[in-house]
């Protein structure tokens, strides 16, 4: 089990490997595909054919690495944050790079920043 929490949205994951989120779902940091708030947990239905191992949270974005290596991220994309070479907004988990799978060990946000550590230290 693990909690992540952002400025004003919080990230639950299970030790089955499923991911909730609630709180203030502006810009999609919520992963539920839309933009609307939530007052309690709610399951992160797009990622459920996979089992996450970690989940982070910055101040308007989020993000989870899967048992299988993959890395997903969601939210507001201002200014690249999200990792994924894009700027815009993503309010549904959306895979990053091939190129980065399997290499990352673990993923830390910022308020405006994303940060991961490879596998090689």
């Amino acid at each position: 089990m693990q909690i992540a929490c952002g400025a004003n949205h919080s990230i639950a994951l299970t030790e089955g490997g499923k991911v909730y989120s609630w709180g203030n779902g502006q810009g999609g940091k919520l992963g539920h595909g839309d933009q609307t708030g939530k007052s309690k947990p709610a399951l992160i239905e797009s990622l459920t054919s996979h089992r996450v191992v970690q989940v982070e949270c910055g101040d308007a974005h989020s993000g989870c690495i899967t048992e299988g290596g993959l890395i997903f991220v969601w939210g507001i994309g201002l200014n690249g944050r999200l990792g994924n070479n894009l700027t815009q907004n993503f309010d549904f988990p959306i895979q990053i790079q091939e190129k980065l799978n399997n290499r990352i060990m673990s993923l830390y946000f910022g308020m405006t920043s994303s940060f991961a550590i490879l596998k090689t230290g």
